[in-house]
């Protein structure tokens, strides 16, 4: 038995080397980086997308569906072996337009409407609360495993209500250290990226550690894993082609989306990109690191099939149930440690993400319009902070609420609900920087349409309400049975998942294209569509502006940046902009 405050201990004491990490890496924020260390911290900060999902649920989609966990990894692996221009386009368009979010970034191209840069963020926040939720399961179950005796590893329940609440909160805390202790001018943070990118780091190598005592401890090598799997193949069907499915190919597709437009990924691969040539090298080292994972999950599969006694064959557990039953504690507690580093990452990553979406797209317009604020108070940035503190303590305990009242039983099943959120971000972005003719009333119908039926189709489902489980689930609404969320209008694709993917997307994609081919665009909508779509100067990052349109007086920048920033970082604001730019 491994004592819970030795753990607890284990991952304070891991909590403060990130935020040395992270400290470090503030403090070097002004200094030019060399090419290398730039290019694989951004590299593998993009790694978050690796969550407690990638780590724990890959090998229970590997046993229960063979083939389909690697389409996981295949989605993003094509993204970037194959998109990268398109990514590099990403960007581009983004630092020009000095984008914080994706609610900044699709409200930017249609028109600057702040009405849809609040849609955007509101189905934000909802769609990424599954996936927030998934990461509070992951870290209540593995410490509840590695603080139990060795007989009772294999259980799965969860730890009390209390324990759970007070790890959100705990998370919450960390969030809130790592992300709200200043207002930074450009939104960059590249202490919080330095840590992601070390936590990235962390747990690839904890992860293949496991793999490789399997492989060459556990197992004699590459050909007794090779003829053990064949036995699974005989014995269960592990592996078959018949699993390359239409829910395989609806993973594939969803993972390839959200990459990108996962409001975290957006904010990693776009908001926190320092050269956009990074995404050139990027394209390499990503698809390595999801390849490596990918594979190691193989030896995790067959020694937890093989070895593991009946009441620790969870599979979402092998990589932690292994090395207890094989009474190897040190590799135990790296094993905990990547599964932490891995749901701690996504949700402080997120929780930051979403509470600037929140902060500036939803609360602070709302303070303005209605006047709660003074605005000709000197200092917003104490406002702004708080809103984001405010913002990250609130979604988590929503997180935890989700958590509680789901019925997905598996991490796999949680993540996909908001991988399937993310992807109705996808045909307004997409079309933002390749289609001149997409309009604001497009984007916003068509965004509104999918998350209409992403939350009927398959996020109402997921509760574990009875009224909807009786009266919408399996009958139907007023018993109209071609309105059940798994069958609409009578469709039937063989799997629910992708039921729910094809009819919110087809939704979104048919009102985007109708909407904005009907409407009338005015000046704005025209400038600000030539300045996403035209491909002139792709790469050239300092767009062109008029002498006049600079010709600032210097006190208005002064005032507005200390009413933004607050006084001090308006200081470090200013110093850096003379800095790098002396002839201003």
């Amino acid at each position: 038995m491994l004592n819970g405050w030795l753990i607890v201990t284990i991952s304070l004491a891991y909590i403060g080397a990130l935020f040395l990490v992270a400290w470090w890496g503030d403090n070097y924020r002004d200094k030019p980086q060399h090419n290398f260390i730039r290019t694989s911290t951004y590299s593998f900060s993009l790694a978050v997308y690796c969550s407690s999902w990638t780590y724990y649920g890959a090998a229970a989609t590997a046993t229960s569906s063979g083939w389909q966990y690697f389409a996981i990894y295949l989605g993003p692996i094509l993204t970037f072996t194959f998109g990268w221009r398109f990514i590099q386009k990403l960007v581009i368009v983004g630092r020009k337009q000095h984008s914080t979010s994706i609610a900044d970034f699709i409200a930017a191209r249609y028109g600057k409407s702040q009405y849809l840069a609040m849609m955007v963020a509101s189905f934000a926040v909802i769609g990424s609360l599954p996936y927030i939720a998934l990461q509070l399961k992951s870290i209540s179950v593995s410490y509840q495993i590695m603080s139990f005796q060795l007989g009772q590893a294999g259980i799965s329940h969860a730890a009390g209500w209390a324990n759970e609440l007070a790890i959100a909160l705990a998370l919450a805390f960390f969030a809130i250290m790592f992300g709200t202790r200043h207002i930074d001018a450009t939104e960059h943070h590249r202490g919080l990226i330095t840590a992601v990118a070390f936590e990235s780091v962390i747990k690839l190598v904890a992860f293949l550690l496991v793999g490789l005592f399997i492989l060459f401890y556990v197992l004699d090598g590459y050909d007794d894993l090779a003829m053990q799997v064949e036995n699974l193949n005989q014995s269960r069907n592990l592996f078959s082609g018949d699993q390359i499915n239409t829910r395989f190919i609806t993973m594939m597709v969803l993972s390839m989306s959200a990459i990108l437009f996962l409001p975290r990924q957006f904010h990693v691969t776009v908001v926190e990109n320092n050269n956009v040539y990074d995404v050139k090298y990027a394209r390499f080292i990503l698809p390595i690191y999801l390849l490596l994972v990918s594979i190691i999950v193989v030896p995790i599969i067959v020694g937890g099939l093989n070895l593991l006694p009946q009441n620790m064959q969870n599979p979402e557990q092998f990589i932690l149930n292994i090395p207890i039953f094989l009474s190897e504690p040190t590799l135990a507690i790296l094993a905990f440690l990547g599964g932490f580093s891995a749901a701690t990452g996504m949700v402080i990553v997120s929780s930051i993400t979403l509470s600037t979406m929140v902060s500036n797209d939803i609360i602070m317009p709302l303070m303005v319009r209605f006047r709660f604020i003074n605005m000709d108070e000197n200092d917003f940035s104490r406002w702004l902070i708080n809103i984001r503190r405010g913002a990250i303590i609130i979604l988590m305990l929503l997180a935890y609420a989700y958590y509680r009242s789901q019925t997905a039983e598996k991490l796999a099943s949680i993540g996909l609900i908001s991988f399937a959120a993310a992807i109705q971000f996808a045909p307004a972005t997409i079309g933002a920087i390749t289609w001149r003719k997409g309009h604001k009333y497009g984007a916003t119908t068509g965004i509104l349409l999918g998350f209409l039926v992403w939350f009927y189709t398959l996020l109402m489902p997921s509760f574990d309400i009875e009224f909807i489980n009786i009266y919408i689930t399996q009958s139907g609404p007023f018993g109209i049975e071609w309105l059940k969320p798994y069958a609409m209008f009578g469709l039937d694709f063989g799997d629910n998942l992708t039921h729910g993917v094809v009819m919110s997307l087809a939704a979104n994609i048919a009102a985007y294209i109708y909407f904005s081919l009907r409407a009338t665009p005015n000046l704005l909508d025209n400038v600000q569509a030539a300045a996403f779509v035209d491909d002139r100067n792709l790469f050239s990052l300092q767009p062109h502006v008029d002498e006049q349109d600079i010709m600032l007086r210097v006190w208005d920048v002064k005032n507005l940046s200390t009413k933004i920033l607050g006084y001090n970082q308006k200081q470090d604001f200013l110093q850096r902009f003379l800095k790098f730019n002396p002839q201003h």
